[in-house]
């Protein structure tokens, strides 16, 4: 308070200045109880907890994850060295839990944590301290086969998932983390460990293991033990199966599924060739069992190629890449299946007809020549037509939305007789309008696609001035209403010259 004052004294109202002044912020974190493996609690060397407790905030101070709070470990050499809290304003408490392996070491441990803020760690100390027992015996009982029971017949070479079930007769918990596991101890087949689940003293487990039989016939027998930090122990359990003598190895040749015979390619051209083959013998195709596509004539394609693993009474369909040869005419080459008892089945072949590049020119999709114009949304693939694969969409009325133009590299100005191959599917348009432009002219050819199956069709002979901005396109621009949903296959078109 302030009051005038002058050669006479003070004088007048008095006058004053009045503030409140608030607490500082404070950080403040009291210990309430344990939620769960209070102090004490007896546990199996290794085990993982999940441990508890319930702090209240005496502070003035909201904790939270993104305020930049946490718990943080101060004492102790096991557990996470941080971990998240819950969101926990002043004057409430908050749950904290931390996932924690305990050691593997027998006796007493305890494990401290604090809270820590930006301000750095308050509050009351919290911990987690457990008794970890002394083990006293590791033991596994084998209880039954989950699968492939003891003379279990199967194909040389075949994969099978075989299991067991498994009693935990010790004192110990069986864990991966806690160095458990499955050893292969006797038998020369299967992996020689598998990872097990987890199985407390008391229960059972099932155990799994994916294993490759041996190829030769005959009882083939693998046996395995469980093994922990102090060594094997337990029941042994194994895998005892009959590889059946195989009588015949067959293939029988179904159908081409790309580029069937007579199909007319390019010079040097790399195709993706495919058969589909039927096992019509009593022995397993697989690549680990020593089967393979062998080249048996011809003097082009791969020597050999591997191939999907197929059962018997099962269908395959088998691929190869292939560069085909550069001079013109046709060219067949043969393959055959091949297998420990060498080759077998049906032949299947390649047989394609190369044309010279100085005559013929053909641009495919997929070639720098073709391109796509429109919203791609409604442009749809198959693996048909010419070359394996083509594009097709709906008919669009008198718009035009999507079209592809095919623009070759002609050999020389001349005239060329242009063809456009129609897929058997997906072309069913009356009206597919192909425009032709040559020597500064467009010519326009109508197509009823609908009409063709797998076919080259000729559009008519022009003459080109390979000028470089010669093309042929088609739109979807038909007249053909959209209601229609008729379809326009876009798929090769050749230039012979003549």
């Amino acid at each position: 308070t302030y009051s005038m004052q002058g050669p006479g004294g003070t004088f007048g109202d008095p006058i004053w200045v009045e503030l409140t002044v608030e607490g500082g912020t404070t950080h403040c974190a009291t210990y309430v109880g344990d939620l769960s493996h209070p102090d004490g609690t007896e546990v199996s060397p290794g085990e993982t907890i999940s441990k508890g407790w319930q702090m209240s905030n005496c502070g003035t101070t909201t904790w939270s994850t993104a305020g930049g709070y946490q718990a943080v470990r101060t004492d102790g050499s096991y557990g996470p060295s941080s971990f998240s809290i819950p969101t926990v304003e002043p004057g409430q408490t908050g749950n904290l839990y931390a996932d924690i392996t305990v050691p593997t070491t027998s006796g007493t441990h305890r494990a401290t944590y604090s809270l820590e803020g930006p301000g750095g760690i308050f509050g009351e100390p919290f911990w987690v301290e457990i008794v970890v027992g002394e083990p006293t015996t590791d033991c596994a009982a084998y209880g039954t086969d989950l699968s492939y029971p003891d003379g279990t017949a199967v194909s040389p070479g075949e994969t099978i998932n075989k299991g067991w079930r498994m009693s935990n007769c010790g004192d110990t918990t069986w864990s991966a983390g806690g160095g458990f596991r499955a050893v292969r101890t006797s038998g020369s087949y299967g992996p020689t460990s598998f990872s097990i689940p987890t199985v407390a003293p008391g229960a059972s487990g099932d155990l799994y293991a994916s294993i490759t039989v041996p190829t030769s016939s005959g009882t083939h027998r693998a046996t395995y033990q469980l093994e922990g930090p102090r060594g094997t122990f337990g029941d042994p359990f194994w895998v005892e199966i009959t590889v059946s003598s195989p009588t015949y190895d067959c293939a029988a040749f179904v159908a081409d599924l790309s580029y069937p015979d007579g199909t007319i390619v390019s010079p040097g051209q790399t195709i993706s060739k495919g058969w589909r083959m039927s096992n019509c013998g009593d022995t397993t195709w697989s690549a680990g069992g020593g089967f393979r596509a062998v080249r048996t004539g011809g003097s082009y394609g791969p020597s050999s190629f591997s191939i999907p693993t197929v059962g018997p009474g099962a269908t395959g369909d088998l691929y190869a890449s292939i560069t085909v040869p550069s001079t013109s005419g046709t060219h067949r080459a043969t393959y055959q299946m091949e297998g420990p008892r060498g080759t077998f089945g049906d032949p299947f072949w390649v047989e394609i007809t190369v044309q010279s590049t100085t005559t013929t020119v053909t641009v495919d999709d997929g070639d720098s020549g073709f391109v796509k114009y429109g919203p791609s949304e409604y442009w749809h693939r198959e693996w048909i037509g010419y070359g394996g694969d083509m594009y097709w969409t709906y008919v669009n009325g008198s718009t035009v939305s999507n079209y592809i133009r095919w623009n070759p590299s002609l050999p020389g100005s001349g005239n060329y007789r242009v063809k456009v191959f129609v897929p058997y599917d997906h072309a069913t348009t009356q009206s597919a309008k192909y425009k032709v432009r040559a020597n500064g002219s467009s010519y326009t050819s109508t197509v009823n696609q609908s009409i063709y199956y797998d076919q080259w069709v000729t559009l008519g002979t022009y003459y080109f001035s390979d000028s470089g901005s010669e093309y042929v396109e088609l739109t979807d621009a038909t007249g053909e209403s959209g209601g229609t949903y008729r379809k326009i296959g876009f798929d090769g078109v050749r230039w012979e010259r003549q």
